[in-house]
């Protein structure tokens, strides 16, 4: 399936989850932290993230969806929330995600954390797409800031497909196809 071009590579990826972490862990001095890692697409992001954290954290995740089927737009409602669990009450947590978007997912955590006990609620995200918001969500970390472009590999992806790439591409889905190969 042929993508577009690399928009960030893996080698600028991992500099910049490094300066991440570095942040994160002066932000807390050594106080306990849970991360919160949103599945799938958070997922490379948030390991290796946490290779940079050398302090020992607790670490959850939530599989949450917004995204349905071949689409390049939100649905505007977020799913998973029924099998949503961890160990949050009093503590400082931090939500690890690929993308901020709309913002209705992040919104969406944040609120339900805040509302099962969460001491704090801090949001980092790799991606900080540049539209507007249909929520007013401001991410407290971010690795790049994009244009409103449709991205796949580090975890995000086009139905399903693309998130073992190493680097971020430009994705334009009417070049894509249905049958893959191997």
């Amino acid at each position: 399936m042929p993508l577009g071009e690399i928009l960030i590579s893996q080698k600028e990826i991992g500099r910049r989850t490094k300066m991440l972490a570095n942040e994160i862990r002066k932000h807390y001095q050594g106080s306990p932290v849970v991360f919160l890692g949103l599945l799938n697409g958070g997922l490379f992001f948030l390991a290796d993230l946490l290779r940079n954290i050398p302090d020992p954290v607790e670490v959850e995740c939530w599989r949450l969806k917004s995204y349905l089927g071949e689409t390049v737009h939100s649905s505007g409602k977020v799913n998973g929330f029924e099998h949503a669990s961890g160990h949050f009450k009093g503590n400082h947590v931090v939500v690890v995600d690929d993308i901020l978007d709309s913002g209705l997912t992040l919104s969406e955590v944040r609120a339900h954390l805040l509302n099962i006990g969460a001491q704090s609620v801090k949001t980092c995200v790799l991606l900080d797409k540049k539209r507007a918001s249909s929520q007013p969500v401001k991410a407290d970390w971010v690795g790049f800031e994009i244009a409103n472009q449709f991205v796949v590999g580090y975890g995000m992806d086009y139905n399903g497909y693309h998130r073992n790439l190493p680097d971020i591409h430009l994705f334009v889905p009417e070049t894509a196809k249905t049958e893959h190969k191997f």
